[in-house]
């Protein structure tokens, strides 16, 4: 039964949500694939993250035609899946590459990821690309060594501050034994005989005389 006004504009808002949300879309033709190879491959699809849907090509386009997958309107011919990830964007790649390589279906028609159009060869070599996860444990192995190296550095950074307020302190103490050897000795302050010498005073017997007034 053919869709109403309502319905195509429903369905073109679904897709154009389903776009704005997807890292990546592939299209293929599942003509001629049975029921059971279907199943299968819509299994395989979900198990990995991947929306299988078979569109119409008008409202695939009209949802498209303002967004960055706008490019891929030239393929919208003949029965249409559109296959769409939010998570890693190579996932179809792989599941097209595994799948038709045993059942020789569906047929690739074309891809969209990080702003260009890849055709069924270029899909072939989008699969051979590692996963996400192994990516990530690629970069991670890559950033265990200088990680681990700036570990050590900081943890160093305490011990050596430790060390060095260490030297200080001994430093300060060994500094404050040399001053205290450094005071005046007791036989070295002034010498009672130092002072001015009691005969340096006027002596009793020096006071002006009597008749020296």
């Amino acid at each position: 039964m053919p869709k109403t006004r309502l319905e195509k504009e429903r369905k073109v808002a679904e897709l154009v949500e389903t776009l704005g949300e997807a890292k990546a879309i592939y299209l293929a033709d599942l003509s001629g694939m049975s029921v059971e190879m279907l199943t299968g491959f819509r299994r395989l699809c979900r198990e990995n993250g991947i929306t299988l849907e078979v569109v119409k090509n008008t409202l695939l386009d009209r949802a498209s035609r303002d967004t960055r997958f706008a490019p891929v309107s030239p393929h919208l011919h003949g029965p249409t899946a559109l296959m769409t990830t939010t998570t890693d964007a190579v996932a179809p790649a792989r599941i097209l590459d595994q799948y038709t390589k045993k059942n020789k279906m569906p047929k690739v028609k074309v891809a969209w990821l990080e702003g260009d159009l890849f055709d069924d060869v270029g899909i072939q070599a989008l699969a051979k690309l590692p996963s996400r996860e192994v990516l990530l444990s690629m970069l991670l192995s890559v950033l265990n060594a200088p990680l681990t190296n700036l570990v050590g550095v900081l943890s160093a950074c305490p011990r050596n501050l430790a060390n060095v307020l260490d030297q200080v302190a001994k430093q300060r103490e060994e500094s404050g034994v040399a001053l205290a050897g450094a005071t005046p000795e007791a036989g070295a302050t002034p010498e009672a005989g130092a002072t001015p010498e009691a005969g340096a005073t006027p002596e009793a017997g020096a006071t002006p005389e009597a008749g020296a007034q």
